[in-house]
């Protein structure tokens, strides 16, 4: 009977986790630009995808690293000129997933505590408007890299 009961408990606990696991908004390959110069400010790029079942968004990010944190997306006018322009969330469709790059969505964090070297790990909140929040370390590569170098 009492290995019955403990095999029970098991079973019910891994059904348990397998629906914890399913309403997370997954992240991959996230990453932060060095700084250069005396520069305070920096990119954040990386890959979310949402398997929740749900439609979601991205609707805040924040992080102890920087005085503020915001979503932004890269446009470039008809005449070529290129801005870049706060976005109130990040629409997550159900079984998608939204590449954050440069050129295009990324992070912005603003108003650094302090210069940001290749080797430093940045903590990063994610908030959603359904899924949990999302508490990821950032590592920070040279200001040279390209999107497609980090692993």
């Amino acid at each position: 009977m009492k290995k019955l009961t403990v095999t029970f408990l098991l079973v019910i606990l891994s059904i348990t986790s397998a629906f914890a696991a399913d309403d997370a908004i997954e992240t991959r390959k996230f990453w932060a630009r060095a700084t250069i110069g005396q520069n305070l400010t920096t990119a954040v790029y990386g890959i979310m995808e949402n398997t929740t079942g749900q439609d979601d968004a991205l609707v805040s990010v924040s992080t102890p690293a920087a005085r503020m944190a915001q979503i932004h997306r890269t446009t470039m006018n008809d005449m070529g000129i290129m801005s870049m322009n706060h976005m109130e969330k990040v629409v997550l469709k159900n079984d998608t997933f939204v590449v954050m790059e440069p050129g295009d969505i990324h992070i912005m964090l603003m108003g650094l505590n302090q210069k940001l070297e290749p080797g430093f790990e940045i903590p990063l909140t994610l908030e959603f408007e359904n899924a949990p929040k999302r508490q990821i370390r950032v590592p920070v590569y040279p200001a040279t890299t390209k999107f497609g170098d980090v692993q």
